[in-house]
Formats: structure tokens, C-alpha cells, sequence
């Protein structure tokens, strides 16, 4: 069932980008279709997800289940983003991050991480709080990505008056938005994992020190993505970075997060 399940949800996800791409326009019909498919492979995806939990395999305990989870978050919440017709543009990129993360899952389930000796209660929050908090931060990437490419299509009089139904002003409001969301759910996930590694070291009366080398790739990402937010939001509220140049650095704090999440992905 899992493996039908994968190249049903596979196939759905390539589809949905095609048709996305193939779209001239927002009211495009071929847009509505596409939402459709895009929302079927998601479907799919969760039922894989559950299948795998209902025989042992949490998706938390695995970088690469992980980043299965995160690609059918990035697919609903696009769904939900583009409720009103925006977006629409981004639907082939939405698609495709689904598609890797359901594929990485796929060809690397191999089993559960070492995981420290704590109480698996704190584990999961920890990484719970940790793909919640990529999977939005990659939403408002791709928000600010529609930014840029609406910002670009103006500046160069290449915008057609009733062609898209949103602004500059609205997807930048968009963007902060899910960016003052992820601050928080990304400091919840550093708080879950100080507790964790401070219950293990009194469980197991080792130094906290030992302990957070055993996952200093895992909080290296979570306080990596904390302070890309954070910069994010400072730079926009003390220093003025607006418009253009707040997307972009929107754009550069989520390649440093991934780069530390495939770092962390191909050392496991």
C-alpha cells in the first residue's frame, strides 16, 4: 500500500506543477485543476505518513521522514495560501518541494536516529517545533519569491492590469506575517531542546556539554532558522529593510536554514 500510495502521491505532484506551469494566468482553469491535484497528492502523502506511523516509524525520529512531513505541510499550506487566486505563479516550485521531500523519505527510510537518553516526549515537541517552523518559514520564501517576480514584472512595464489579483504591498504584508508566526514556534523548538539534552544529562549524569555534541547539527538548525527570522524581522522594524530588499534577505536565510538541514540530512 505505501508503495502505491508513493507513486500515486508522486505522480500527482508532477502533475500538479505541470499544470501549474502550463497556467497563462491566475483565472486560468488550468489553475483550479491543478489546486485540485495538488491537494490529492497532499492527501496521499499524509495517508503514506500515517501508514508509516501506524507500523513504528515516527516521522520525527528521522531527518529524511522529517523532510517528508515538511513536503506535504509546504503542499497544504500553499493550498491555503493560494486560496484566492495568488500565488499561483509559485505552484510548480510548491509542488516540487513536496516532491523531494516525499521522495527523500521514500528512498531513506532507514530506521530510527540514536536518540538521546530523555524523555521521547521532549524529542518529539523538539522536532515537531523545528519542521512546523521550516515548513512556514519555506511558505514565506515563497511568498517573498512572488514578491521579487510581481516587484520585476512591474519595474519593467511587463504587468498586464487585471492579470493577477494581488499586490506588492499585500504579499509583502503576507510574508511578515508568517514570518512573526515561525519566531515563535522556532523558539519553542529551541526551548524543547534545552529541556531535552538538560533531562538527559540528569538522567544520565553527563555533562549537558557531551550531550549537545551528540545533536549539535540538530540545534545548530533550529537556532540558525531562530536567528534568520529574527534578522529578518529586526532588519524590517529598526532599519527599515522593506520591499525588495527584505525579500531577498527572506530568500537568503532560508538557503542558510537548508543548507544546514542537507548538512545535518547527508551526515546522518
Amino acid at each position: 500500500m505505501q508503495v502505491l500510495a508513493f507513486i500515486a502521491a508522486a505522480l500527482a505532484y508532477g502533475a500538479a506543477a505541470v499544470l501549474f506551469a502550463v497556467a497563462s494566468e491566475p483565472r486560468d482553469p488550468k489553475v483550479r485543476w491543478a489546486r485540485l491535484v495538488l491537494g490529492l497528492a497532499a492527501a496521499l502523502h499524509l495517508v503514506l505518513v500515517g501508514s508509516r506511523c501506524t507500523e513504528g516509524r515516527d516521522p520525527l525520529s528521522s531527518v529524511y521522514l522529517a523532510v517528508d512531513l515538511m513536503g506535504g505541510l509546504v503542499a497544504l499550506g500553499y493550498l491555503g495560501l493560494s486560496a484566492r487566486g495568488r500565488l499561483a505563479g509559485f505552484g510548480p516550485a510548491a509542488g516540487s518541494l513536496a516532491l523531494l521531500g516525499l521522495c527523500l523519505g521514500m528512498v531513506f527510510d532507514v530506521g530510527e536516529l540514536p536518540r538521546l537518553p530523555a524523555r521521547a516526549t521532549l524529542a518529539h515537541a523538539h522536532v515537531l517545533f523545528a519542521v512546523l517552523g521550516v515548513a512556514g518559514f519555506a511558505l514565506a520564501s515563497l511568498v517573498a519569491a512572488a514578491y521579487l517576480g510581481l516587484e520585476r514584472r512591474l519595474r519593467t512595464k511587463r504587468f498586464r492590469p487585471g492579470s493577477t489579483p494581488t499586490s506588492l504591498a499585500g504579499l509583502e504584508r503576507l510574508y511578515v506575517r508568517l514570518l512573526l508566526l515561525v519566531a515563535p514556534i522556532f523558539t519553542l523548538a529551541i526551548v524543547t531542546g534545552v529541556l531535552w539534552v538538560t533531562d538527559a544529562a540528569h538522567r544520565t549524569g553527563r555533562p549537558p556539554g557531551d550531550l549537545l555534541v551528540q545533536r549539535r547539527l540538530e540545534l545548530s538548525l533550529a537556532m540558525g532558522a531562530w536567528v534568520a527570522t529574527v534578522l529578518v524581522l529586526v532588519a524590517r522594524g529598526s532599519f527599515g529593510v522593506r520591499g525588495r530588499r527584505a525579500a531577498h534577505l527572506t530568500l537568503l536565510s532560508f538557503a542558510a536554514v537548508l543548507a544546514v538541514l542537507a548538512s545535518y540530512g547527508i551526515r546522518s
